[in-house]
């Protein structure tokens, strides 16, 4: 009874099973949150080897358009829109995100 306090032995044990279950859900919520960062990895790394076989393959099509004949310049132009387009993208998302904050922030 000294260790229990003023409690019951039963209130005790309740009190253990309480803090059992809590310690059991913790366990379970450490698990997910490390079963999802390994899935980020893991998709991480897919799409990091996805943008290197589509360097190759852009690579492989400007050799291509080459041998047919397609001028320097009109490949430039080309690589050049692809920049330009890739930059509007990126700008645009950033302004998303950003229009996004400044919303959550004045509400």
């Amino acid at each position: 009874e000294a260790l229990f306090g003023n409690r019951t032995s039963q209130e005790a044990v309740g009190e253990l099973e309480s803090y059992q279950s809590e310690w059991n859900s913790l366990q379970n919520a450490s698990k997910m949150a490390q079963d999802s960062i390994a899935q980020g990895a893991f998709t991480l790394e897919s799409l990091r080897s996805q943008g290197s076989t589509l360097r190759g393959a852009q690579e492989k099509l400007m050799e291509i358009a080459n041998v047919l004949g397609l001028s320097n310049s009109l490949l430039r132009v080309i690589d050049r829109r692809e920049r330009g387009d890739a930059m509007l993208v990126y700008f645009g998302m950033l302004f998303t995100v950003v229009f996004l904050c400044f919303v959550y922030w004045m509400t």
